[in-house]
């Protein structure tokens, strides 16, 4: 109940606004007698003084800084008796009132202190009472939708009803959009500053954001019972979402559980897969499957420098973030996927209906995806695709390819970078050579001098040797992608030559340098790349 409010009572018919008309909206929470003039120190916020006006005839000159100091102490308004002791109110007062906006009442001189205390306690007592039992149906209203198996849907029409009002909830976790039934408003189309104009308000958990209730009232212009709605609206809106999670979190545990069985060849029959996947609403027929693995890189750098619990789960929710955002963007650009999450990596299964069909579109996206993810997360991603198959029963192979293509081009390359099975070219037999004995002693008997020479006098032959290698020996070309001089580029190259004591004209020492370089490139995760 507000001043103005309280003066509608029939009761105040008979009380006078003198001055601070702007204040006549101060909420009213109790009534006292003023009989003392250090009553700012007792004044909690939201009183009613009435005073019998002697207290001020006594100190005349102080009227001004009394009144300051009771609005000051969040006081709802002055009651005076005038015509007894005080006859009027200082201009001084008058104008500070008006300016500050504290009203001050005129009440009747014959009226006792009782006469008003009264009504008033007794109005916000039945208004508290309303407050308490409007809660109740409300909370009662929201709670019975959710025990019906009710969602958010009917939380926000319920919500609507109740406020008469056009409502809508913004829906950040499943990033969803509810309308109150007949909601003439459209938000969508709304920018910030639209938006401002209406009432909002946060649904938050634990520290975290699940979404918004916007009511088409104007901001800050909802009565109490109208915000208990909200409040306990949102509260259910909680219980819902949490309920959503939940139930994501357990299917996503079973799916997860299922996807990884087919790419670790865990599954006895193509049958069994044909099955299992239906409970998911995939149809696992004869086609062709496209293996993926996205592979965030420095992960598990990270987990060296874990110090607390708070620590990991910090690594643990980034990575979750970075999954959930390459799920949305493949779940936007393809029709049938399906995908499980490792620690630092999540893998992919696209089905298509050619052996490569949607391949060079789905390079296209991955390169757009790991490009706007180190813009959104500032983390880089290392992608390995495997050759397509014929049955999702071979996925296994596939996922196998895939996981050499990240290991190979991490080696190479480092990271951000996607790489193609069927790309790998001589890289991935000499992969594959690597733990026959006396390969590590061929590589390094080309190319031990060069790094010898580069961490004594802190030049950069080895890394200009490899460029020139992955340039076919083009020297124009190497120049050109390494960013120096041709003739910089000539004369290192001499100088590699001279080092490594060999001719690298002649076709036989040129063929086992390049052996050497891609071995070492193949093999050694320090590389100068």
């Amino acid at each position: 109940m507000n001043v103005k409010e309280l003066l509608s009572l029939k009761e105040f018919q008979d009380y006078e606004v003198i001055c601070g008309e702007q204040g006549l909206k101060n909420e009213v929470r109790a009534v006292t007698v003023m009989d003392a003039l250090d009553i700012r120190n007792w004044v909690k916020g939201g009183e009613v003084l009435l005073t019998s006006g002697y207290i001020l005839y006594c100190n005349i000159d102080s009227i001004a800084n009394i009144v300051r100091d009771v609005h000051e102490a969040k006081a709802a308004a002055l009651f005076i008796k005038l015509g007894r002791f005080l006859s009027e109110v200082p201009e001084e007062a008058v104008k500070i009132c008006n300016d500050i906006g504290f009203p001050i009442i005129k009440m009747p001189k014959d009226h006792l202190f009782l006469q008003a205390i009264q009504p008033a306690f007794l109005e916000l007592l039945n208004q508290k009472n309303n407050i308490i039992a409007t809660s109740e149906r409300i909370h009662t209203s929201f709670i019975n939708i959710v025990i019906n198996g009710g969602g958010i849907c009917e939380i926000v029409d319920t919500l609507g009803e109740l406020l008469k009002r056009d409502v809508i909830f913004i829906d950040n976790i499943f990033n969803k959009t509810y309308k109150s039934k007949d909601t003439r408003i459209n938000f969508e189309n709304m920018d910030k500053k639209m938006l401002e104009k209406y009432f909002y308000y946060d649904v938050n958990l634990d520290n975290r954001n699940y979404g918004h209730i916007i009511v088409s009232n104007p901001r800050n212009d909802l009565k109490k019972y109208e915000l208990l709605a909200v409040q306990h609206a949102s509260t259910v809106i909680k219980l819902s979402i949490q309920k959503k999670l939940s139930n994501r979190s357990i299917e996503e545990r079973y799916r997860d559980g299922f996807v990884q069985d087919i790419i670790l060849n865990n599954i006895k029959s193509e049958e069994e897969v044909v099955k299992r996947g239906e409970t998911y609403g995939w149809i696992l027929d004869k086609s062709w499957y496209t293996t993926i693995i996205i592979d965030i890189d420095n992960t598990k750098i990270q987990y060296l420098g874990v110090k607390s619990r708070q620590d990991t789960e910090k690594i643990e929710i980034g990575n979750q973030r970075i999954f959930r955002y390459c799920a949305e963007i493949l779940n936007c650009n393809f029709k049938d996927i399906m995908y499980t999450k490792f620690t630092d990596s999540i893998v992919f299964i696209i089905k298509c209906e050619k052996p490569c069909d949607n391949k060079s579109s789905i390079v296209k996206v991955l390169n757009e995806l790991k490009n706007n993810t180190y813009e959104k997360f500032k983390f880089t991603l290392t992608i390995g695709i495997g050759k397509s198959r014929d049955s999702i029963t071979k996925c296994h192979e596939a996922y196998l390819e895939a996981q050499k293509c990240v290991k190979i081009s991490r080696r190479i390359y480092k990271n951000d970078k996607i790489m193609l099975y069927e790309e790998l070219g001589v890289y991935n037999f000499l992969y594959e050579v690597n733990e026959i004995p006396g390969v590590k002693n061929f590589y390094k008997e080309y190319i031990d001098r060069l790094i010898s020479y580069d961490n004594m006098h802190n030049t950069e032959l080895m890394k200009t040797l490899i460029g020139i290698v992955e340039n076919g020996w083009n020297l124009k070309e190497t120049s050109k992608t390494m960013y120096i001089h041709y003739n910089t580029l000539k004369n290192r190259y001499k100088k590699i030559e001279e080092v490594s004591e060999l001719k690298l004209h002649e076709t036989k020492e040129k063929l086992n340098m390049e052996l050497a370089v891609k071995l070492y490139l193949a093999n050694n995760i320090e590389n100068l790349i």
